[in-house]
């Protein structure tokens, strides 16, 4: 359980937020964790749900219907983009692609043709992935060719359109891969007892029933549980905003009495900021005393019919093989 906590704490940097259903109390014969430390699902007696395993962990709510639950996992949005304006890196435009390697992704702006973020067969991935280039930009477009059942209009190919002020030159791009536990599922009860439930789920899930194995009575493991999912759904403000270090790793948004924001450099410093120096010059990425803020910007448009990914020639935004480790990408600010 340990590891799904952990596992949590990542996915709170860059998952959507669920609409908190009234307390119920027929939900709170259900409530508890069902599986096994590794791998499951927990239900809460507010009516939402954890599925969690290995790099796994997906938010949803469920409802009873008859004898079966039935579940609805939220999807994150298949792109999302959030912006930020930094003064120390003048005339340019900078953007961290997040995910981009697990799927066929491209990208196109207002001053760049349409090319491919990373090259046909591309492995060895070393994060983070930034593109910079001078000029500005004021719109660009992002491009997923995908699988038929990865994209909600059910088209081979789909764009989101963004357009933001000129003032915007810092970008995290996220790529969210559709997975299976994005899609609705149910499950059935073989027994509901006082002392625990054998459960068995549709679809991806094993055949064989599984047990109730914690529940909320005197186990500090489920109140953490509990209040890293409260935590979640108290976010809604969170989702339209990140806070991240030079180097892109994202960080919970900074309480005021820690830190100060700079307005000439647009960030935020920690009041320890010269403590421990050493250290944290050792250990950049996870490195925590300056912070930016990106703000979250919607498409202006998503474009829903078939899109054709036509060949423009020029090269993809980030090249990397392990056959050529000479010539791969390489990060550097």
């Amino acid at each position: 359980m340990k590891n799904c906590i952990l596992i949590l704490s990542f996915v709170l940097a860059t998952v959507a937020c669920i609409a908190q259903q009234d307390n119920n109390f027929s939900y709170k014969k259900y409530e508890g964790c069902y599986g096994s430390s590794s791998s499951g699902l927990c239900l809460f007696g507010d009516g939402t749900f954890l599925l969690y395993g290995y790099a796994t962990a997906v938010f949803g709510t469920y409802e009873p219907k008859g004898d079966m639950l039935q579940f609805y996992p939220k999807r994150p949005p298949v792109f999302e983009v959030y912006a930020h304006n930094n003064p120390t890196i003048g005339d340019s435009i900078r953007m961290n692609f997040n995910g981009f390697e697990e799927g066929d992704t491209f990208i196109a702006s207002d001053q760049e043709k349409l090319r491919s973020v990373f090259n046909v067969d591309a492995n060895c991935f070393s994060a983070p992935f930034v593109y910079q280039k001078s000029g500005t930009n004021s719109a660009f477009t992002l491009f997923l060719n995908g699988e038929d059942d990865e994209l909600e209009s059910g088209e081979h190919s789909q764009s989101w359109h963004y357009v933001f002020d000129s003032m915007y030159n810092d970008f995290i791009l996220i790529y969210n891969k559709s997975l299976r536990y994005y899609k609705p599922f149910s499950a059935y009860w073989d027994q509901l007892q006082e002392d625990g439930a054998e459960m068995q789920l549709s679809d991806y899930m094993t055949g064989k029933p599984i047990m109730r194995y914690k529940k909320a009575e005197s186990d500090s493991e489920w109140d953490e549980l509990v209040n890293w999912k409260n935590l979640y759904l108290q976010k809604s403000e969170a989702e339209n905003e990140l806070y991240a270090n030079v180097d892109y790793n994202t960080f919970p948004k900074p309480e005021d009495i820690d830190y100060t924001f700079n307005k000439e450099t647009n960030q935020y410093f920690s009041k320890h900021y010269k403590e421990n120096m050493e250290d944290n010059n050792s250990d950049a990425y996870n490195d925590s005393r300056v912070l930016k803020k990106y703000l979250k910007i919607q498409p202006k448009e998503t474009l829903q019919q078939k899109v054709l990914i036509s060949v423009s020639g020029l090269p993809p935004l980030f090249y990397t093989t392990c056959d050529e480790p000479e010539i791969s990408y390489q990060y550097s600010l």
